[in-house]
């Protein structure tokens, strides 16, 4: 009997696939990191959330798939952290932990502003693109105006903040108004400390 494994189509789900930025291997940043980081940052991209954020425990999974049980060789997630950011600020630790990888959104998507004014619940029609890009940054309550590559959030409409069953547009809009505010507020502070 023949064996036709080595020919079998890759089950691929939708869900498993990621735009890679490339010309990583062409910028100093990334030569500057040692090679088990760059290795270790690579395994951890490909298991984000569609909003580019991951948890850090997923370097002892890392660790056991390359090392085995030689602990002696297992990266730490501080030293993984460290050397991310020792060249550019690659990874962003979320208020809940997880890792959000800075970059990740531009390299999923050409867009730089989300409109969201029709709702990002269920059944609403801001589109599935922006809705998988904006809902883990409120799962993971980051205010996705502050990730690198997105230029501009559009809030859901007023009549839209509190439709929907999960909530998803209430808290996008908390989270950006507030934050908006609590810029603004400094901003003015500074000023008039300043005069």
């Amino acid at each position: 009997m023949k064996d036709n494994r080595k020919n079998r189509v890759l089950d691929v789900r939708s869900n498993e696939r990621h735009m890679t930025y490339k010309a990583k291997w062409e910028r100093d940043w990334w030569f500057k990191l040692p090679p088990l980081v760059q290795f270790c940052l690579s395994y951890l991209w490909d298991y984000t959330d569609n909003g580019g954020f991951v948890s850090p425990e997923r370097i002892s999974d890392f660790n056991y798939k390359i090392f085995g049980t030689n602990e002696d060789k297992f990266l730490s997630e501080d030293y993984v952290l460290e050397q991310a950011n020792s060249v550019k600020n690659i990874i962003r630790v979320a208020p809940d932990g997880y890792w959000l990888f800075e970059d990740y959104i531009r390299t999923q998507t050409n867009r730089i502003k989300l409109d969201c004014s029709q709702g990002i619940d269920r059944k609403q029609k801001s589109g599935n693109e922006v809705k998988g890009f904006v809902r883990p940054y409120i799962i993971h309550g980051v205010n996705p105006e502050t990730i690198r590559g997105i230029k501009r959030i559009v809030v859901p409409n007023d009549d839209m903040l509190d439709v929907g069953e999960y909530g998803f547009n209430r808290e996008l809009y908390d989270l950006v108004v507030s934050n908006r505010k609590h810029n603004e507020a400094d901003f003015l502070e500074k000023l008039n400390s300043e005069s």
